[in-house]
């Protein structure tokens, strides 16, 4: 409803603007000495000499009406300014033109001669009755005379050329910092444009320095003939009068296109959920044209999408002068062209440095030691945990880290067996291995002062995973115990039982 309230107010503003009732009265002025026309037409001829005619600030205007009298004492006039839509007694082609006959007529450049403002009423009136033949006489009601042919055809075509689209109006494309040019240029245009920058106007050429950027410029002939707009003055009983004035003109567009486009760089980091140390801040990459430095590219810690300037068509490289902690150096060199033709977006991704800790848990007893399944290892970067490895049947597992420090420590492993002191692995880079050969030995145990408890998987010694090592002899504790059991069967056994000695 507010909307429609809205529109409804528009209407009556414009309307109100475009035809007002006004208080304005006009009078036949001087006669033009010699100055005689005639109508033939309608079965019927007419004929007088030509009178200025002004309104009350003494401007001059002109008749609409052919061979109609001004009635001097009418007042109300309905008025149509700038907008003459709203005069519906010509069509828009002929309210065009008695404005354009009226702005270039008399007061017109030097056109101030009182014969110019005879030929402008005349040409007013041939517009708005085509049917009927308007011509200067020698005299009042004399014969037909040409000696304004020339002035007139001279008039007319100011009018006819006023609404032809300019040579000069058309679409132009430069190269990146090359002149724009445009020459024919009709001093009579006024500019608007989108460039920010000074242009140079001399000898019909308009000149702008350096172009770097697509833009347009906007002409419309310039009014400056007259202060005000032009204006019909509708009345009933009277004369309608036509006061010249600056008129609507077409506005007319100039788009400049540049040979020119931007390099999108798409910088991203790999999306990985492996624990690191990395910082991708500070991956930079150089773009050059040539042996020319355009411009160098740096990341803050997140990915980057960035755009460059406007760059001229041309072969370009882009190559990466220095890369976040933690991640992989490009050593490629990448080519775009620009050219107009395509897309100029350079995905760059950059690789994690990513290495495996690596390691093969195997538990013995004595010189046997055979491969341990569900050992369970934790991996720390200083007090994180950041993953566990647990090994399978042939007592391997890994995990996949990026750079960093990290600490193993075992956490689970068969009962009654040593565990793997806890060690370092420091991970630089994505080539070298970090692989571990991890033992634990059997805690032996006292049964009555005798012999040992073996575990009963090891009685088996032909069993695949079992393999021949260096002698071990378990912890500090088992060591020192069986030092002392050897001693002590040392001195109490005989040569007759070597081979129970020996075996223990």
């Amino acid at each position: 409803m507010v909307d429609f309230i809205r529109k409804i107010l528009f209407v009556f503003i414009v309307f109100v603007m475009c035809s007002v009732v006004k208080a304005e009265q006009f009078k036949a002025g001087e006669y033009i000495s010699g100055e005689y026309i005639k109508m033939v037409g309608n079965n019927t001829s007419k004929y007088l000499t030509i009178q200025i005619i002004r309104d009350s600030n003494n401007k001059f205007v002109y008749c609409i009406e052919p061979f109609v009298l001004v009635d001097e004492s009418y007042k109300d006039y309905v008025t149509y300014q700038s907008d003459l839509s709203g005069y519906k007694d010509l069509t828009e082609e002929q309210k065009r033109k008695i404005s354009l006959l009226a702005y270039y007529g008399y007061g017109y450049g030097d056109r101030m001669t009182d014969k110019w403002y005879a030929i402008t009423q005349m040409l007013i009136w041939k517009t708005v009755d085509p049917d009927s033949e308007f011509y200067f006489t020698d005299k009042l009601n004399g014969e037909k005379i040409d000696k304004y042919d020339g002035s007139i055809s001279q008039l007319l075509s100011d009018v006819t050329s006023h609404d032809k689209v300019p040579t000069f109006i058309k679409d132009y494309t430069v190269g990146y910092k090359d002149d724009l040019v445009i020459t024919d240029y009709n001093y009579k245009y006024a500019i608007d444009s989108s460039y920010d920058y000074d242009y140079i106007s001399s000898n019909s050429t308009l000149k702008v320095k350096e172009v770097v950027e697509d833009g347009y410029f906007k002409f419309q002939r310039d009014n400056s003939n007259y202060l005000w707009d032009v204006v019909i003055y509708d009345s009933k009983n009277s004369q309608d009068i036509i006061r010249p004035g600056r008129v609507i003109n077409k506005l007319y567009t100039i788009n400049v296109s540049v040979n020119s486009g931007e390099i999108i760089l798409d910088i991203r980091k790999e999306d990985s959920e492996i624990h690191s140390n990395s910082d991708f801040t500070n991956t930079c990459y150089e773009i050059s044209k040539g042996d020319l430095l355009i411009e160098s590219v740096c990341t803050g810690s997140d990915n980057l999408v960035y755009k460059t300037e406007r760059l001229p068509y041309g072969d370009y490289s882009i190559k990466q002068i220095s890369v976040g902690k933690g991640y992989e150096v490009d050593t490629d060199v990448y080519n775009v062209t620009i050219d107009g033709s395509g897309d100029t977006t350079l995905i760059l991704d950059n690789k994690l440095i990513k290495n495996r800790i690596e390691l093969v848990k195997y538990y013995c007893i004595n010189d046997n030691c055979l491969y341990e399944e569900n050992a369970l290892f934790n991996i720390y970067d200083k007090d994180i945990l950041v993953g566990s490895i647990t090994t399978d049947s042939n007592g391997y597992g890994y995990l996949d880290v990026g750079i960093g420090e990290y600490t193993i420590i075992q956490e689970y492993g068969l009962d009654n067996y040593t565990f793997v002191e806890e060690y370092v692995e420091v991970i630089s880079d994505s080539s070298s291995r970090h692989y571990k050969e991890l033992y634990n030995y059997y805690i032996e145990e006292n049964v009555g002062g005798f012999g040992t408890l073996i575990p009963d998987d090891t009685s088996n010694n032909s069993n695949d995973n079992v393999m021949l090592l260096p002698p071990q002899t378990g912890t500090k504790l088992a060591d020192l115990l069986k030092m002392v059991y050897n001693v002590f069967m040392v001195v109490i056994c005989s040569c007759k039982i070597k081979r129970i000695c020996y075996n223990n």
